[in-house]
């Protein structure tokens, strides 16, 4: 079993030995080389000791947690955030697929995503990885999705994207090559990154599309989108209007 190094960053230091105390006890592959109560704190860590996890709070006095990722170059760790926000403002980490843990921490969810990284160690697309998700997380806009794959991930841009259809608990995603990938993630984790501001349109329950790969709209027979590939999608009757109304401001 190979030793992941790691360090914990949270202002709180109950919170800190809470972590520390959890990973000693139930994660065994892992050696907590460092803690750290901020980020200038935390930079300095990385710097000495070159972790392989970082544990990481994100509402921190100062700089945030998300700031630090601005901060670091050439980021070769994994990062696991450990914070108190909602599931729903953690479906941008989720989409980023980038382990979290809301607090007060399960064991299982912390034996999992110790798990999840030691299957990635070894600097499998960690750099790229990282990276993606710090311009995910600056920007206005998702420049990259990131996706996980059996053997590791796939960086994908949304202008690859020609549509994406829900099935079931999975999103399956046509590329504009006509290939395509199923994907362990709701599509509507992908709606809120994806939307008219990034040239994308929920046009029915079940299918996001890019509105730049869009052919014809048929209105006759209850409405059917054509795409670019010749597929046709259905638009929700609800829909419609604002589909009109982003064709009118010149979105398609």
């Amino acid at each position: 079993m190979n030793t992941l190094r790691a360090i914990i960053v949270d202002d709180e230091q109950k919170a800190r030995h809470v972590l520390g105390t959890l990973l000693q006890e139930h994660c065994p592959q892992v050696q907590l080389v460092g803690e750290a109560a901020n980020v200038p704190a935390a930079l300095q860590a990385i710097h000495q000791l070159q972790p392989d996890i970082v544990f990481l709070d994100i509402e921190m006095p100062g700089y945030s947690g998300l700031q630090l990722m601005e901060l670091v170059e050439r980021p070769t760790f994994q990062v696991v955030f450990t914070t108190a926000y909602s599931e729903y403002a953690l479906q941008a980490f989720e989409v980023s697929a980038i382990d979290y843990l809301l607090k007060p921490i399960r064991i299982d969810k912390l034996v999992a995503a110790v798990d999840k990284v030691a299957r990635y160690h070894a600097g499998h697309q960690t750099p790229q990885r990282v990276e993606a998700l710090r311009q995910n997380m600056l920007g206005e806009t998702w420049q990259q999705l990131v996706l996980p794959l059996a053997d590791g991930y796939l960086f994908l841009s949304p202008h690859d994207i020609e549509l994406l259809e829900a099935e079931g608990g999975y999103t399956r995603i046509l590329k504009t090559d006509q290939t395509s990938l199923l994907v362990t993630r709701l599509i509507r984790d992908f709606e809120k990154h994806l939307g008219p501001a990034q040239g994308f349109f929920r046009c029915h329950r079940s299918f996001i599309i890019n509105l730049q790969r869009l052919s014809r709209w048929v209105r006759s027979d209850g409405g059917m989108i054509v795409m670019q590939s010749g597929r046709e999608v259905p638009i929700s009757r609800d829909r419609r209007d604002e589909l009109e109304q982003l064709i009118a401001a010149g979105k398609v």
